[in-house]
């Protein structure tokens, strides 16, 4: 159930009001950014392949993707891709025609819900190709395995079986349309492997001995262009001496017509060649080709190396890949470069400081000779895995980088916060927001990695998981889990290390430390200063310990409990008292025991002879007390997994844990603040992993969505101090979106505020027939917090509040003008019911004629091209009012297309329209269309001229803030554009004298991705040295939406339920505000503002920084007329600037008497003539830039 998004306070529509769920993600945790459609590979790439217009198509997984860089390149569209029965296909090869199409074979009985067998071709664009249809031959037992195309666009392709008649024959040619070639044949029953096509067009095959289909394929010969075998080539037979038999991965034609075979073999025609061999023309060993002991890989008791891949660059030298240790018995994993003679290339380092593919099973080459690899996951802690790109000399290249956002690899063990608010996490991953943190990192409250844990958090544990944590209040933090070294220093299972990750030696494990890999499953850190330590262990520095063992502040054991070697959870009371659970033994109590603060057995504690414990797995004590135990038990022999108790440990009848018997499994619950009960459960009968939330009697809470789980389990849970739940371990999507190990739910259940705003202009207070007072604006004061909401055009409202007292009061943007009723309002939760309702009736403080114009630019302005624009008035006031709007333009450069509503008067330049009855609060607007005109025509416009538009609204009365009657638009014209953009209306500078006034923003997005974005929120951090952020008003957006300012200078424009359509004649929106700029700026200051644009949960579009700055036409850095002279002035058409003295002019402004920028000539080292033909007769500066500076002067344009 998708809720309200992005914030703890959320303005909607009434009365259909949103409710935020506490199992809504947490937004604004882990707001690790990465661009829209950014592509993280994470399965095994089968295949690779660089194309010709530097995209990179890849098998990875299940799926054909076309990627950009790292970018998905979302004008390819499998749709819902391959099938195979009820899962997902297969997919073994593909081959990319000179075209453009692209043939895809693997194992698959359709594609993207079109039935289709194992083969099948795509159009560029991912469609299906209708002209390709396969004829006579069917696949077999595991479909296509190789593709290849001959010169003559016929397909020739091997599959793991096909028959006809009852014989073997899994090696065919096709036509070009996908029918069955029967020109060639190959020799019945034989096995065919891999293949190479020779450029005379005869193939050079692996195949198996024609006795036997199912037999190794382990000779490599030659077919004739027919099928037949070629006689003149010397068939080569391989073997391997150690384990099964061989197996040849790639067959290669060298530019001089040898061959290259690469596998797993150790001997080539009675020849001692290790996983690679070349052969001669006519299949004879090529023995000038040495590489000594060829490709070993570390196991001894079975051969493991493979050769997979083997490409051959410009200059001949050969890239060897696949699955080994060492070259020639030097280190090399897993790729190597060999020289012409076999010998190793030095110069091509080994990249196992970065790389982490195993395999490694396609290489090819960016048209750069740059080197793209992909393979499957290795078994080293580095961050590029499944595909990476190479430098020629091997090193990285970091402009293709395969980031993924949270952890990567094995989930995440345990997770605890510290007192001041950072969580620690264990397990055996080795990234995090791709970067390296091994087995054990901290992170800040909002989810970023806390760089202040410099040492271990990155490196400390190389080898070994860590499955239990426990914080010190000095800082200090005990690790436990199945390492031996942290920081390359002995820590036998357990460590002890300071606040920034360095090893506190002081804690010294000099023995091997717990006796069972990972046994460590609590620790537990008495008051004392000594530490318990619980898990599944025998023994401790080779002495005899069970399960449960205290130690001393230096690591030795000071005291040991015979209570089995099974403990799971150890859980502090209040009062001191210690409870242990687990599967327990040599006690007289079962599955719990309790300890005094001493850890002496607490009699008092005896479990109800009406409970049999096997295990208790988990132990949660509630405020009042009372205890809850999860694990298998039977209470008066009915099973159950879930219970409460006493403090004395008798059972608690009054909790009905009503999911019993129901088949799932608890795998962990957490406790909420409000004291309800959240669990994670299993069902692996049926496959289903769930979480609910019970009420603290142990009935299911049913205000609580029930959230279900992909992944391999149900996550673990931990619950903050603030009630937020993290989610973690194995854990891959939430509410179908990637989740990568862990995230954050907002936890609590929120109550609301709602009502109405209507503006009482008839002074007998509000009712239905008054208007609704739209954008309120609302400050909420909670606690030490702040923070202002304005609503949407509704009228309506609704805020979200967690427990606690609220102070809730309308905000005007001029606060003489409007009385709010009431002025303020106190809430308190939960002692007010939810929802409170609350209206408030507006009415005027006297008499204020206020009107508000603005230009808004739809689209960017392009030589020859419409530019679309809405104008915006409003009244502001408190009366209505009739009046004009005007428009003024430079009708030489724009030709009006279309206005509405129509122009009341149009004359050369100008634009306006009559309007009457305007109300307060109304606003309306005006859609136009501008044509621009082209370089080709006069005048003409080029990318850099600058559009100017003003525009007025007048009425009869006398206006209170006559500034915003009138609005300059100065629009620089564009030749290209970013459709997600920020713009500043005011343009590149602004006068001294427009200081402290507003400035007006837009910004424009649009989805570029493959669905509808249900949700987009424009985040912009205001930068408060520059602007008031308390004046911030929003003007207008081209969908609903609320504002919210929170932290002091963060606000976020929300467009919940938007979904805005990803097609090109609908993907577009865009939110416009204006803000005061601060009263303190000067002569050249500037003033900056971008900002950030979130699809749904896609990582953020970050927009162009918009630069304004102050400038004054009356500074000189030099004397105008000491280096240039201007001429004729005054001026018809062209201004000439000639240079007295050397000077390097960098750029040409000129301005109108307003101030307003109307030319811009970039890059004027070389210009001498001005074209000023289309400005408007009248006084103009020219500003010139130079090495020397700035300086101007004045002209007239006749």
């Amino acid at each position: 159930m998708k809720k309200i998004y992005f914030l703890l306070l959320v303005f909607c529509l009434f009365p259909c009001v949103n409710a935020q769920s506490p199992t809504d993600r947490d937004p604004n945790f882990n707001q690790f950014n990465l661009p829209l459609n950014h592509y993280s590979v994470e399965a095994e790439v089968k295949k690779s392949k660089v194309l010709s217009d530097g995209k990179i198509l890849l098998i990875t997984g299940n799926k054909l993707i076309r990627l950009n860089g790292n970018l998905l390149d979302t004008s390819f569209n499998t749709g819902s891709g391959f099938s195979y029965f009820s899962g997902a296909g297969i997919l073994h090869d593909f081959v990319v025609q000179p075209d453009g199409k692209i043939i895809v074979g693997g194992e698959f009985y359709s594609y993207n819900g079109v039935d289709v067998d194992d083969l099948i071709r795509l159009n560029q664009d991912g469609s299906i190709d209708t002209s390709f249809n396969v004829q006579g031959v069917g696949f077999e037992n595991g479909g296509v395995t190789q593709i290849e195309l001959q010169s003559d666009g016929k397909i020739l392709l091997v599959a793991r079986q096909t028959t006809q008649g009852g014989i073997y024959n899994n090696l065919k040619r096709l036509n070009s349309n996908g029918v069955l070639d029967t020109s060639f044949a190959t020799v019945p029953n034989y096995n065919f492997g891999k293949f190479a096509i020779q450029s005379d067009g005869k193939l050079v095959v692996s195949h198996n001995t024609n006795n036997d289909f199912y037999s190794y394929v382990d000779k490599v010969a030659r077919l004739n262009t027919d099928g037949s075998f070629d006689t003149s080539f010397s068939t080569a037979n391989f073997s391997l001496m150690v384990g099964s038999g061989s197996q040849l991965k790639k067959i290669l034609i060298l530019n001089n017509g040898k061959i290259l075979v690469g596998g797993r073999f150790n001997r080539c025609s009675s020849q001692s060649y290790v996983d690679l061999v070349r052969l001669n023309n006519n299949g004879t060993v090529d023995s000038s080709f040495q590489i000594g002991a060829g490709f070993t890989e570390g196991m001894t008791s079975y051969r493991y190396d493979y050769v997979w891949e083997i490409v051959e660059q410009q200059d001949n030298k050969i890239i060897a890949s696949g699955t080994f240790d060492k070259f020639n018995n030097i280190n090399k994993k897993n790729i190597v470069r060999l020289n012409v003679d076999g010998s190793i290339d030095n110069t091509f380092a080994d990249p196992i400081g970065f790389l982490n593919i195993e395999g490694i099973k396609s290489v090819s080459f960016f048209s750069d000779q740059k080197i793209l690899v992909s393979g499957h996951l290795g078994n080293t802690r580095k961050l590029d895995r499944f595909i990476a790109k190479l430098n020629i000399d091997g090193t990285k290249d970091s402009s293709f980088n395969n980031t993924s956002k949270g952890f990567y690899d094995i989930p995440i063990k345990t997770v605890v916060q510290t007192p001041d608010g950072k969580i620690l996490i264990g397990g055996n991953f080795h990234s995090y927001n791709d970067r390296l943190c091994s087995s054990f990192t901290r992170l800040n409250y909002d989810g970023s990695l806390d760089n202040t844990l410099t040492f271990g958090g990155f490196n400390g544990i190389d080898v070994g998981a860590v499955t239990a944590i426990a914080p010190l209040s000095n800082g200090q933090i005990y690790l436990g889990g199945s390492f031996s070294k942290y920081n390359n220093t002995n820590a036998a299972t357990i460590v002890r290390i300071n606040g920034d990750g360095t090893k506190d030696s002081a804690f010294n494990i000099s023995g091997t430390g717990f006796s069972s890999s990972g046994a460590i499953k609590k620790i537990y850190p008495l008051s004392s200063g000594l530490v318990l330590v619980g898990g599944a262990f025998t023994f401790f520095n080779d002495s005899s310990c069970s399960g449960l063992v205290r130690l001393n502040s230096i690591g030795q054991i000071w005291g040991t409990f015979d209570i089995g070697n099974n403990v799971k959870t150890i859980v502090g009371q209040n009062d001191g008292k210690i409870l242990v659970g687990g599967a327990l033994s040599g006690t007289t109590v079962d599955g719990i025991i309790r300890y005094t603060s001493t850890m002496g057995v607490d009699s008092t504690f005896v479990l109800d002879p009406l409970i049999t414990s096997s295990v208790v797995n988990s132990i949660v004590v509630q405020q009042d007390g009372k205890i809850l135990i999860e694990g298998q038990f039977t209470v008066n022999g009915v099973n159950t997994n879930f219970l409460r108790i006493f403090s004395n440990g008798t059972l608690d009848t009054s909790f009905n844990y009503s999911l019993q018997n129901s088949g799932f499994s608890i795998v962990d619950f957490i406790l909420l603040p409000n004291q309800k009960i959240v669990l994670s459960l299993s069902d692996n009968s049926i496959y289903q992993r769930k979480m609910v939330r019970l009420n603290n009697n142990g009935t299911i809470d049913t205000t609580f969505s029930e959230q279900y789980f992909e992944g391999d389990d149900s996550p673990n849970l931990y619950c903050q101090t603030d009630g937020k739940i993290l989610l973690y371990g194995w854990l891959l999507k939430y509410q179908g979106q990637p989740a990568r190990s862990m995230i954050r739910l907002l936890g609590e259940d929120y109550n609301f505020v709602q009502g109405q705003t209507r503006f009482d202009s008839n002074n007998n207070d509000c009712d239905l027939n008054d208007n609704l007072f739209t954008n309120l604006k609302i400050q909420v004061v909670s606690g030490a917090n702040n923070n202002y909401f304005i609503a949407n055009t509704t009228g309506n409202y609704s805020t979200a509040f967690t427990n606690g007292s609220h102070t809730i009061t309308p905000v005007f943007e001029n606060p003489n003008y409007f009385i709010a009723s009431p002025s303020t309002v106190n809430v308190t939760f939960p002692t007010q019911a939810s929802p409170f309702t609350q209206n408030f009736c507006i009415t005027a403080n006297g008499t204020h004629p206020d009107l508000e114009v603005a230009i808004l630019p739809v689209n960017p302005a392009r030589p020859g091209f419409d530019a679309v624009y809405k104008l915006i008035y409003k009244n502001k006031g408190t009366n209505t009012q009739s009046g004009t709007l005007n428009l003024n333009f430079d009708d030489s450069i724009l030709d009006l297309v279309s206005a509405n509503p129509v122009a009341t008067n149009q004359t050369v330049n100008n634009l306006s329209w009559n309007f009457t009855n305007l109300q307060s609060f109304e606003t309306r607007e005006i859609m136009l269309t501008m044509n621009v005109n082209s370089p080709m025509e006069t005048p003409a416009v080029n990318g850099g001229d600058v559009l100017n538009y003003t525009a007025t609204i007048t009425s009869v009365a006398t206006d209170e803030t006559p500034n915003d009657n009138t609005l300059a638009f100065n629009q620089t014209v564009v030749n290209s554009f970013d459709p997600n953009d920020k713009t500043c209306l005011q343009g590149a500078t602004i006068a001294p004298g427009e200081v402290g006034k507003y400035v007006h923003y837009m910004i424009r997005f649009e989805n570029n991705g493959t669905a509808n974005a249900q949700n987009i929120v424009v985040k912009d951090m205001i930068d408060t040295n520059n602007f008031d952020i308390n004046s911030l008003v929003p003007i207008k957006g081209s969908h609903s939406f609320v504002t919210n300012i929170s932290s002091g200078n963060k606000v976020d424009f929300i467009f919940e339920n938007i979904n805005l359509p990803f097609d090109n004649a609908n993907n577009d929106g865009f939110v416009a505000f204006k803000i005061k700029t601060k009263p303190t700026l000067v002569v050249g200051n500037t003033f900056s503002n971008s900002a950030s644009i979130y699809f749904d949960y896609n990582f953020p579009i970050v927009t162009n920084t918009a630069t304004t700055t102050i400038a004054a036409l009356s500074n000189h850095d030099f004397s105008f007329a000491t280096y240039f002279m201007l001429y004729p002035n005054p001026v018809n058409d062209i201004l000439n600037i000639e240079t007295k003295q050397t000077i390097e002019v960098s750029s040409i402004n000129i301005y109108n008497q307003l101030g307003q920028l109307v030319v811009v000539v970039p890059n004027a080292q070389n210009v001498s003539k001005v074209d000023v033909s289309n400005l408007a007769s009248g006084n103009y500066f020219i500003k010139i830039n130079s090495d020397k500076g700035t300086s101007n002067t004045k002209f007239i344009k006749q």
